[in-house]
């Protein structure tokens, strides 16, 4: 790899006659624009093309791939990852909850992220629970009182505060109930098909899916989302989710 220098942007070439450079590009009166480029050389000719804009990156990642694209990381070898966050589960049960409703039901004040929160966090944390097996309206209030959501004990003293609580409760009671919704229209029941998955079953195996953290010197970490596997692909799909690339 050849890399050149022409005081505007770095060339890095990466076989003969063909370069991947980031280019830096005058916007008038708002921010510079950053663009990722080929030129393919043909004959005499040097075709240039724009394989993506930049400009929403951060610094830090402008840098990383600017030193990817010098080769600084050609000499590394593939270190151990360090498992990071359940971002597959968060990422599916929040676009789920934007979708219900029920992101919109907390309003934009400023607890309205903490409830979230709460609604999330609830509902994934069923993940380490067992179902309950009982009648439909039966087994929402124990699942609220003293089962999967423990909405009890409420260590609140102020009536709107106990309110808040019992709130985001029910709306994890909601979220987890419109999930269990898609799975039976995907897979069934459990008592009529055998393909049939639980909800704790089913975030379960989503959970798996985290993100992976590659420390490649003392200044630059890199994190990947791997594909999903087979299994997950068949339930993300069932809820209507696309994860992003990553």
């Amino acid at each position: 790899m050849q890399v050149l220098d022409n005081g505007l942007f770095m060339i890095y070439e990466v076989h003969g006659g063909h370069a991947l450079y980031i280019d830096t590009v005058p916007n008038r009166n708002f921010p510079p624009a950053v663009l990722l480029r080929e030129s393919v050389r043909q004959g005499s000719r040097i075709r240039k093309r724009t394989l993506a804009n930049l400009s929403h990156w951060t610094p830090a990642r402008i840098e990383a791939l600017r030193r990817a694209l010098r080769g600084e990381f050609d000499h590394l070898s593939h270190p151990d990852p360090q498992l990071g966050d359940c971002f597959a589960l968060l990422f599916a049960l929040k676009q789920i909850a934007d979708r219900t409703a029920i992101t919109a039901a907390l309003g934009k004040g400023r607890f309205a992220k903490l409830g979230l929160f709460l609604v999330l966090a609830r509902v994934a944390q069923q993940v380490h629970d067992s179902t309950m097996v009982l009648e439909k309206v039966d087994r929402d209030f124990r699942t609220l009182k003293t089962g999967l959501l423990e909405v009890r004990p409420v260590w609140v003293r102020k009536e709107s505060r106990t309110r808040g609580h019992v709130f985001c409760w029910l709306l994890a009671l909601k979220l987890s109930r419109e999930i269990e919704r898609r799975l039976r229209a995907a897979f069934g029941t459990t008592g009529t098909g055998p393909q049939a998955i639980t909800l704790p079953d089913a975030l379960r195996v989503v959970t798996r899916l985290c993100l992976l953290h590659y420390q490649v010197d003392e200044k630059t970490t890199m994190t990947q989302l791997p594909q999903p596997d087979a299994r997950q692909q068949e339930i993300l799909q069932a809820l209507g989710v696309t994860l992003p690339d990553m």
